[in-house]
């Protein structure tokens, strides 16, 4: 079984979140989806005043870039 990695990824938004191996999606190698941690991107729209929805767009969006690299 493999060990559970977790990545730590900075977002547009100036946040930082968490996301864990088991909710980065790679095809051929590529990451095609990505699901950061709920509670931290319900947190940061409270921060922030944002919508749930809009935060966590940009979190995916920000997470694929950077897991890419």
């Amino acid at each position: 079984m493999a060990g559970r990695c977790t990545h730590l990824v900075w977002t547009n938004l100036g946040q930082r979140l968490r996301v864990g191996n088991g909710e980065v999606s790679r095809l051929a190698g590529r990451v095609v989806t990505v699901t950061p941690e709920f509670a931290e991107v319900a947190r940061i729209a409270r921060e922030k005043s944002l919508p749930v929805r809009e935060v966590l767009d940009q979190a995916r969006a920000d997470a694929r870039r950077l897991l890419r690299e």
